[in-house]
């Protein structure tokens, strides 16, 4: 067996790999079971890469590694308290990966701090190691497509609202940006998912009792997904991109909340309700409704956190336009400071249960 080129350029670079972390299977889905969420062990951690947000929350390594094909780094990151950071599409190769979705799927990079996330993407991504030649510091305007939130969690909808504030305060103007139909969205990016896992696997599916229920149910729908389907959703997917091209020609920086909810509960499944607002969603579209876009367009995403509400981390994801990876997370740290100044998040920090402090 051969290590996948994002491994032989962590090992090159002097990483020690620790270990193996758990992943929901195949990536095809968000709660990474068995593993638990460091702020509370009856939570999810999220996933796909769920096994790596939770030791970066749990301070067990200073940094890890994830794929992520429809929010899958940024959704752990997140949930657990960490950054989470994928760059623009192709960036990173991808060779050795499991496939879940050849035209979404990223290797990201994770740690506790965005230096560090950025220090793990440049070695994964074969950019020099030195100083960032991209200033660190806010843009002088940042994107936000507050119409898009609803429904979102209260506690989401604070932290956020918190974190927008320390920028503004700091000299951002917030100007308000479109945001595709969520549903649209949402639509084009499981197709694809469906269609391509259901590919990748078509051989090991003469044995579905193999696979977790969960995922071997998605494998056979996406068995079914015609190849006119898929050509469209390809097709709308070049014009949602196309829709995000003209966004960040207006502005540099798009923010959101990276998730609507809170962590729910041990046992979730790709379909459980999850609450964001009084109204509930399907786990699968809580979780990648707002971080989804970024597969889609192909563009640079992270998440950062951006406060605790409720005892659990909150993420905000920042975007920047396709090539454009170094400069946003640039404006990452930028905004990590920011967030350090107020006293709404430290860098670094980790679960109270192991040890850290309330942010």
């Amino acid at each position: 067996l051969n290590d996948a080129t994002a491994i032989s350029r962590l090992r090159d670079a002097g990483a020690i790999i620790f270990g193996k972390t758990t992943t929901h299977e195949y990536a095809f889905g968000g709660t990474t079971p068995p593993t638990k969420n460091p702020w509370d062990l009856d939570r999810i951690p999220g996933g796909s890469s769920g096994g790596s947000g939770a030791v970066l929350g749990a301070g067990m390594v200073p940094g890890a590694i994830g794929t992520d094909t429809a929010g899958s780094v940024r959704i752990p990151a997140s949930y657990c308290g960490a950054v989470g950071f994928m760059g623009s599409y192709g960036v990173v190769p991808g060779d050795h990966v499991a496939v879940l979705a050849w035209s979404l799927d990223h290797v990201g990079a994770m740690a506790r701090s965005v230096t560090d996330t950025e220090l793990v993407f440049k070695v994964l991504a074969g950019i020099p190691t030195s100083p960032s030649s991209a200033p660190i510091g806010l843009p002088s305007v940042i994107g936000i497509p507050s119409a898009a939130f609803e429904p979102i969690h209260p506690a989401v909808r604070v932290a956020f609202e918190k974190g927008v504030d320390a920028l503004i305060d700091s000299g951002v103007k917030i100007v308000e940006v479109p945001w595709p139909d969520p549903e649209l969205l949402e639509a084009v990016g499981f197709i694809l998912m469906m269609a391509e896992s259901a590919a990748y696997h078509r051989q090991r599916m003469h044995r579905p009792e193999l696979f977790d229920p969960q995922v071997a149910e998605l494998l056979e729908q996406g068995a079914t997904v015609s190849a006119g389907d898929h050509i469209q959703a390809l097709r709308v997917r070049t014009q949602l991109a196309t829709e995000f091209g003209a966004i960040f020609t207006r502005v540099a920086i798009v923010i959101t909340p990276t998730l609507p909810c809170l962590p729910p509960a041990i046992g979730s499944g790709t379909f459980t309700p999850v609450e964001v607002g009084g109204q509930t969603q399907p786990l699968a579209t809580a979780h990648t409704r707002f971080t989804l876009a970024a597969n889609i367009a192909g563009v640079p995403a992270g998440s950062l956190p951006c406060g605790i509400q409720e005892g659990f981390p909150i993420g905000m994801q920042v975007m920047g336009r396709r090539g454009s990876d170094l400069g946003v997370l640039a404006v990452m740290t930028g905004i990590e400071q920011v967030f350090a100044r107020e006293a709404l998040w430290q860098p670094g920090a980790i679960s109270t249960r192991f040890g850290g402090s309330d942010g």
